[in-house]
């Protein structure tokens, strides 16, 4: 039983670290506002201004 409860928990930490890994390749060819970014650390959010 543990055994196949170690296989099944396996097989979803590396399908998780593979959708991350593949969103992650997804996410980073949008285009960086970074004017977005700026406002970001000046600590406001996205509803305090427009762009």
């Amino acid at each position: 039983m543990y055994k196949t409860l170690g296989k099944i928990t396996a097989s979803l930490v590396v399908a998780y670290s593979i959708l991350v890994i593949v969103a992650s390749l997804v996410i980073k060819s949008k285009a960086v506002s970074y004017e977005r970014l700026r406002h970001a650390y000046d600590g406001l959010s996205p509803r305090d201004y427009k762009e």
